[in-house]
């Protein structure tokens, strides 16, 4: 920690075994991150936290394992990119979806006339579009909205009969 000769330590001083303490811990945190990775944020997360390991042992004189957290971080990050253009695929899906249920829900009302299509087509549409919906959802990883989507199709199918 500070140095032993009786002299003032410098601001900012950090001692080996400190150092090397933190890259150590640095690279446990990195480890976690990569097991609690389950979708685009988490994947975001341990990248992060990759990132921070590697710079970590850098500074520690650890250059092998500085090299290994950067390919883990890059693998995280791309799948963090992916994950994330899943999940706005899937947004952009349900929102036609809902769309397409708010004129299927027009049509037991009395038909819409900017669109000719019956309200058993509407119906049929809609649950093509939310199984559409429920299977980028699942893609994506987002269980919830993926049930949620299923559960629209089902619905629209039934009022489509």
């Amino acid at each position: 920690m500070f140095p032993t000769n009786g002299a003032v330590s410098p601001v900012g001083y950090q001692s080996n075994a400190s150092i090397s303490m933190n890259a150590k811990q640095a690279s446990a945190n990195a480890c976690k991150a990569s097991d609690a990775a389950k979708d685009c944020d988490g994947h975001d997360k341990a990248a992060s936290a990759h990132w921070s390991a590697a710079s970590a042992n850098r500074a520690a004189g650890n250059e092998t394992t500085a090299k290994e957290h950067d390919k883990h971080a890059r693998v995280h990050g791309e799948k963090a990119m992916h994950g994330s253009r899943a999940k706005m695929f899937a947004q952009d899906t349900a929102r036609d979806a809902e769309a397409l249920s708010a004129k299927a829900g027009k049509a037991k009302h009395g038909d819409d006339p900017d669109d000719p299509r019956s309200g058993k087509e509407l119906h049929k549409d809609a649950a093509d579009a939310h199984t559409r919906a429920a299977k980028a959802f699942g893609m994506a990883g987002m269980k919830r909205d993926a049930a949620y989507h299923s559960a629209k199709a089902a619905s629209h199918l039934k009022k489509a009969g």
